[in-house]
């Protein structure tokens, strides 16, 4: 209870022989109703200290009968005074309290009201259309007030209820009443009804007042105390309930308070709506009500009205939270500050509250971390933006991540008293690892819209805090796209803890030079040094990806420089390679040579340090790599088959080292199997795939090195081959058909081998027919073979060349389908010949024409024409030199006419039709 909400001030008093009955007041207007139906109006003026002085200025009398003023409300949009006094709901202008005169039919419809409200939802200053409720009788009828006429709301029901309403409350379709013991809410457009808890009016007369706009409380009793239940509109509690321990009289409304009268101990008892706990306790003897009139709650007596003023807002808020009430303090800063009317306000006054708000959350945030709310005091630190530089200032582990001075702490949180960490852990038995997790959570989820010094920050603390508390998160840090972790500050943390692969990662990602060698330093350390010990460390295929992703990188961004120096230089990054290569290349030889090979991280294509103009030969990678033969067949593949390489050395060196790789292989699983019984000779397929790969694909091997290495071996299939390539057909036939006892693969391998030679095709056939039908000694011949290869599709034998090998056993019918085939196939080629020698011919008629055309084209320049694109000079001492002129007229000079397909000029392109005519200048292809 060590904040004041509220300070009371007298604000009038009335004549002796008069009792007030009812007030309403606005901004500059206070009105009061008597028991005797007096109604009397003042004028409201600015006194000291936010107080008000009051001034009497007119009063007229309501009530013929001397009848008690029941209920005003005051509509100020209209300037009109709604008035309920015997019964009648009347009209009165404000400041004169005139009677408004109405229709007859109309001031007679609203008689005989027991009690009324205006909907909430309504600015009764400002609107100049009012919703109004009455209850008459046992019925809820709506009205509208326009220009001071009430009128029926024929859009909302008329509503029957059990007995006389004692309280009634509206916002928009929904009404809230008492009557007859029990609360109750009504949907005024569907008349739709809900039961809430009874009431008993003998003890405790019925409270009901809205604390929100879709949300009420009501007071019911329940021996020995008060308790003042929040709804919702849907009938749903929606918070804990207040708790009166003596019985309230009345109550008001000021968010975020509720003011209870309790003239049993003659107090006004402040309690807070957000958390319910008691705020403050005023004198008030012989009080008869409280009234909450929309600007101010009004405590009443019987002669005197007093108003309770709020407490300076910044007071409030500060001692709230300085009290850890920090729900009742957002909510009175949300009040205050959140629920304004922009639109009456300018830019400035707009900003000027936002701030004021994002300053409360900010200190409320702080508050949070104050009382050990840690998740919820980041999440109210997200929401006033605060820089990450502050908060990190509370926690004893990351503060020097911040460059904010320490002293500054109270200022920043605004609260004048801050409690350690430590006590904060220790007073609500907190687990610090759990806390300093929740600060990283929060740090990396503001991250995003943080500035650089902010980044920074961050990632140095997050770094610092799962180095502590979860090394596993470590990466999530240190893969952020962009990294600004502050290496002075987290590598002594780093190493007292034994995060050296973290710390090698961080020292790399600053891709610089001097940072890129310490870091392949403690990399190597953990590789090699038994006494360094890292659990986190990925083993050097990390180490591998890394140093190839960062080559492709480098050249990527020295092949788009724009001028300005780089940190880091595809040479930098190739001489830390040399350095390293030996420990990595022990480490993991296959994936090794991927250091050799690059690919461009923006083009993708794929280049090696040892093609031209790069810093290593492609001999000095072979040197280097050739203690790792596995590595070293792998960069052969690479520059065979990746960098279509036409060296002949490089082609050799690949076939021969996988046959060595294989011969050892084979004789490790020879021997295994004579003294084991095991067979795995499978181990050796995957190699015998790629070494008949580069026997089929590659153009440049010297057979004649590849072909004795090859005799003897149980290789057959790679032997065959060898023999092809060095045009031995027979022999590699043989050994398909015979020694691999595989026809199929004997067919296909002429077909590979002749593509589209029709000529080379039919001679292999032939040769495989021979093999058929004559095989080596000790072999017999394969008559029905080859009797399906002649009839099959595949083959395109010469019938003649057939005819005369077959054997005379065999009859005509035999090969029937052949000799139709055959025939039917050197015919059709005969055709097709005769015709591409026909298109050939036109072709070089028309070809000659056009040339005899362009050659007879005269194009004049000056003597001191020069070349469109640089200016250069064409004929220099009267001899002219070559030129380009393209279809679209521009002449350019051969330095400058790059590409004859494209104007480097205008840059249109041009197709062509040959290799040698340009297309007509209607054909180009902008």
């Amino acid at each position: 209870m060590a904040v004041d909400a509220f300070v009371l001030q007298r604000l009038v008093a009335i004549e002796p022989h008069e009792t007030i009955s009812a007030v309403e007041m606005s901004d500059t207007s206070f009105w009061i109703g008597t028991t005797s139906g007096v109604l009397k109006y003042y004028l409201l003026g600015s006194g000291r200290s936010s107080s008000f002085a009051c001034n009497f200025s007119v009063e007229g009398n309501v009530s013929e009968k001397n009848q008690p003023i029941v209920a005003i409300k005051g509509v100020s949009g209209q300037g009109k005074l709604l008035v309920l006094c015997e019964g009648r709901l009347s009209v009165f202008f404000q400041s004169t309290l005139t009677r408004h005169t109405t229709k007859e039919s109309s001031s007679k419809r609203f008689t005989k009201v027991d009690m009324f409200c205006l909907d909430c939802n309504c600015n009764p200053a400002e609107d100049a259309e009012v919703g109004v409720t009455i209850a008459q009788g046992k019925k809820l009828v709506s009205l509208d007030m326009v220009n001071g006429q009430l009128t029926t709301n024929h859009q909302l029901r008329e509503q029957p209820v059990a007995g006389q309403v004692q309280r009634l409350i509206r916002s928009e379709n929904i009404a809230v009443y008492a009557a007859a013991g029990r609360y109750n809410i009504v949907n005024l457009r569907t008349g739709g009804t809900m039961d809430l808890p009874d009431y008993d009016s003998k003890v405790l007369p019925p409270l009901l007042h809205w604390v929100g706009p879709s949300e009420f409380v009501l007071g019911i009793y329940c021996d020995p105390q008060t308790l003042g239940m929040c709804f919702n509109t849907n009938g749903e509690p929606v918070r804990a309930p207040l708790q009166w321990a003596q019985i309230p009289e009345a109550a008001a409304v000021s968010q975020p308070y509720i003011v209870a009268l309790c003239p049993s101990i003659d107090t006004l008892v402040v309690h807070s709506i957000a958390d319910q706990q008691l705020v403050q306790l005023l004198e008030f003897r012989n009080g008869l009500l409280v009234a909450d009139t929309g600007h101010r709650i009004l405590a009443i007596k019987s002669r005197e009205v007093f108003v309770l003023h709020p407490v300076p807002i910044e007071m409030q808020l500060q001692s709230l939270l300085e009290a850890g009430r920090i729900d009742e303090a957002l909510s009175l800063a949300d009040t205050t500050y959140g629920r304004i009317d922009y639109d009456a306000m300018d830019q400035g006054e707009i900003e000027e509250n936002q701030q004021l708000l994002r300053r409360t959350r900010q200190s409320a945030g702080f508050a949070a971390l104050q009382s050990g709310q840690f998740p919820r005091g980041f999440t109210l630190l997200a929401q006033s933006e605060t820089p990450p530089e502050h908060i990190v200032l509370l926690f004893p582990l990351v503060a020097n991540t911040s460059k904010t001075p320490q002293s500054t702490l109270a200022a920043l949180t605004g609260l004048e008293t801050l409690q350690p960490f430590a006590y904060v852990i220790a007073e609500h038995n907190l687990k610090e690892a759990d806390v300093y997790l929740d600060l990283a959570k929060h740090l990396l989820n503001i991250r995003p819209s943080a500035p650089v010094s902010g980044k920074r920050t961050i990632d140095t603390a997050c770094t610092i805090i799962f180095a502590q508390y979860d090394q596993s998160q470590l990466v999530s840090v240190l893969q952020l796209p962009d990294p600004h972790c502050d290496i002075s500050i987290c590598e002594p943390k780093l190493e007292e803890l034994k995060c050296f692969h973290m710390l090698a990662w961080l020292l790399a990602q600053r891709r610089d030079h001097e940072h890129l060698v310490r870091a392949l330093h403690i990399w190597k350390r953990i590789q090699t040094d038994a006494a360094c010990v890292d659990s986190t460390y990925p083993g050097a295929r990390f180490v591998i990806n890394f140093l190839q992703s960062l080559l492709g990188e480098t050249l990527a961004s020295t092949s788009s420089s724009n001028g300005a120096p780089p940190s880091l230089t595809p040479g930098n990054v190739c001489s830390v390679i040399e350095m390293h290569a030996q420990w990595l290349l022990d480490a993991e030889p296959e994936a090794g040579v991927r250091l050799f090979i690059v690919r461009n991280s923006r083009s993708g294509t794929v280049a090696s340090l040892g093609q031209s103009g790069a810093l290593f030969s492609h001999d000095t990678v072979l040197d280097t790599l050739d203690s790792y033969p596995l590595a070293r067949i792998a960069y052969l593949e690479h520059l065979v088959f990746d960098r279509k390489t036409h060296v002949e050395t490089f082609h050799t060196k690949l076939a021969t080292s996988l046959l060595d790789l294989i011969k050892r292989k084979n004789f490790e699983i020879e021997n295994r199997r004579a003294t084991t019984q095991v067979d795995d000779s499978d181990l050796l397929a995957p190699l015998l795939e790629r070494l008949i790969r580069v026997l089929k694909e590659s153009p440049h091997y010297n057979v004649h090195v590849l072909i004795p290495l090859l005799e003897g071996t149980p290789f057959h299939t790679a032997r065959a081959y060898a023999y092809g390539r060095a045009e031995r057909y027979e022999d590699a036939l043989q050994i398909f058909v015979h020694e691999l006892a595989n026809t199929e693969l004997a067919e296909q391998y002429c077909d590979d081998v002749a593509g589209e030679d029709r000529e080379l095709k039919q001679t292999l056939f032939y040769r495989l027919l021979k093999v058929y039908l004559d095989p080596m000694p000790g072999k017999l011949p394969l008559t029905r073979e080859a009797i399906e290869m002649l009839n099959s599709e595949v083959s395109d034998l010469d019938v003649s060349a057939v005819i005369s090998i077959l054997p005379d056993s065999w009859t005509v019918q035999r090969i029937a389908k052949f000799l139709r085939q055959g025939l039917q196939r050197d015919l059709h080629h005969k055709h097709s010949t005769m015709m591409r020698r026909a298109l050939l011919k036109s072709k070089a008629i028309q070809l000659g024409d056009e040339k005899v055309a362009l050659e007879k084209q005269t194009i004049e320049m000056e003597e001191n024409a020069g070349c469109m694109v640089c200016g250069s000079l064409l004929a220099l001492e009267g001899t002219v030199s070559a030129f380009y002129r393209y279809p679209n007229g521009v002449i350019a000079c051969k330095n400058c006419a790059k590409d004859p397909t494209t104007c480097p000029l205008t840059s249109v392109r041009f197709k062509l039709r040959n290799p040698f005519l340009p297309q007509d200048a209607d054909d180009v292809d902008a």
